[in-house]
């Protein structure tokens, strides 16, 4: 569960501070009064102490006021706002600290316009409510903000990683097979940790079919789904291994976050999956990978990305998310995104839908950046075309692809790097992952790659929001763009007639 705070040193400092602006004191003059020093009272006014009955009896007396008072509920309106939302369960579930803000601060605005403020709260509520915005969805939107703040690089737990390399006595057989590879591990989790691995844990039970992992702290287990292939069940041991190594208790005990009951569970699933991926794909050798695989090399095709993959025990999500952590970090690149598109089977209907479940943004907002409500996603990105390809020549092997794209009426372009899996399970998901590089100055300087000889598509967000007219590819009407091309027109008629003489 999420670790709570006590409201009363928040409300306290506001009141204290309240009553020291009234009676025009200086941080100084009421250190002098009360005997207390002026870093002890900017710290009670901040909230972060909570000062014992005596000190406070001294305060109290320095400030012509009964102890009662400032112990006492809130009466003015501004304060009672204040305390009614951090009696709330709103500004308790905010990761703030991460993100640099201090929760006084925001607790000061609160009080400076209550009624403005509880307002717009109310407003975001309502939204959130109207668009049936679930609290994990808050958490991971949270989450996926910190890691762009971040640009998806975390110094300490790439240390973490190297110091948990050192520690072994023989290096892990990364590059070699992938047995050997799981077998490590294994032994890693039941001498260093005491948790007994058990591959088939999950068969037993069919509901759980969706789950790859599950670790039974009373028994000290982690089961496993038979069916997993070589490089999940590493990843899974290796996220395992993450948490164990990192002390990260505030988790769930599945594989994926079923129910997110704070944000620390959020971050602590992202940090050892993150410890999994740096431990299955090293830095170092990442590094010099990227330098001569991408970055220096003009003979970069579709079959190099897959060949580089082979290199590590890593699905494509895992080789792509890998990428984002170590090209803006270490070579500038800062410009990118990460797609990854689902295809959904629908046996009733014998068709599928295609979602994007997965964003990331790296440096800014990239186009597009939302997978709108019952609309149809852009037919022309080449995830979807490699999804479609899986389906019609029913393959077994992953697809790649290497193109470039242009947002329709932008002059963003991206160099797009392309992979497509197949389902890891009967009648199961196809997924598609994609990492765009936005071709600018910069990036075009680092990339050996004969830009202009690769092919070129223009690609927009959903078909309902895209004026092209000649789209082989479209699904459905644009009839969002049409009304937005009205609304422009009208605009225009109106501007025209406040203009003329």
């Amino acid at each position: 569960m999420a670790a709570k705070f006590d409201t009363d040193p928040l409300l306290l400092g506001l009141k204290l501070r309240r009553y020291r602006l009234q009676k025009g004191l200086s941080f100084q003059e009421l250190s002098q009064l009360s005997g207390l020093s002026i870093s002890y009272l900017n710290e009670i006014e901040k909230g972060k102490k909570n000062p014992k009955p005596e000190k406070l009896e001294d305060l109290a007396k320095a400030l012509g006021v009964s102890v009662e008072k400032l112990r006492e509920p809130a009466s003015e309106e501004s304060l009672v706002v204040v305390e009614r939302l951090l009696r709330s369960n709103f500004l308790r579930e905010l990761p703030l600290q991460l993100f640099g803000i201090e929760r006084h601060k925001i607790v000061e605005i609160i009080a400076q316009a209550p009624r403005r403020v509880s307002a717009f709260i109310s407003t975001l509520l309502e939204l959130a409510r109207h668009y049936a915005l679930r609290e994990e969805n808050f958490y991971f939107g949270a989450l996926r903000a910190y890691l762009e703040m971040h640009n998806n690089y975390f110094p300490e737990l790439e240390e973490e990683v190297d110091a948990f390399r050192q520690m072994q006595n023989t290096p892990l057989h990364v590059f070699g097979e992938n047995q050997q590879l799981i077998a490590q591990l294994q032994n890693i989790l039941e001498r260093d940790f005491g948790i007994r691995v058990i591959h088939d844990g999950l068969d037993a039970y069919p509901d759980l079919y969706k789950i790859r992992a599950l670790c039974v702290p009373g028994k000290n287990q982690l089961l496993l789904q038979s069916r997993l292939n070589p490089t999940q069940r590493a990843f899974q041991l290796g996220k395992e291994l993450g948490f164990r190594h990192l002390g990260l208790t505030q988790r769930a005990y599945t594989s994926s976050l079923l129910k997110v009951e704070s944000f620390e569970h959020a971050l602590s699933h992202f940090k050892a999956g993150y410890f999994s991926a740096a431990l299955l794909m090293p830095r170092r050798e990442m590094l010099k990978d990227i330098r001569l695989k991408l970055l220096n090399n003009p003979k970069l095709k579709p079959n190099s990305l897959l060949q580089w993959l082979k290199r590590y025990p890593a699905t494509p999500e895992m080789f792509f998310q890998r990428l984002t952590n170590l090209l803006p970090q270490n070579f500038g690149l800062k410009n990118i995104f990460l797609i990854r598109v689902i295809y959904q089977p629908e046996s009733a209907k014998n068709r599928g839908i295609f979602l994007v479940d997965k964003e990331l943004h790296l440096d800014h907002r990239h186009h597009p950046h939302a997978n709108h409500l019952d609309e149809h996603y852009c037919r022309r990105w080449t995830a979807i075309r490699l999804i479609n390809q899986l389906l019609q020549n029913k393959g077994k092997k992953k697809l790649a692809a290497l193109n470039r794209i242009r947002f329709h009426g932008t002059q963003e372009e991206y160099l797009l790097l392309s992979m497509a899996r197949p389902a890891y399970r009967s009648g199961g998901r196809l997924a598609a992952i994609e990492l765009g590089i936005q071709l600018d100055a910069a990036s075009r300087k680092k990339l050996q790659l004969p830009i202009e000889k690769i092919p070129l598509e223009i690609v927009n967000k959903t078909c309902e929001r895209c004026p092209l007219d000649d789209c082989k590819e479209r699904i459905a009407p644009p009839h969002l763009a049409r009304e937005r091309q009205k609304q422009k027109r009208v605009f225009e008629i109106i501007d025209e007639i406040l203009s003329s003489p």
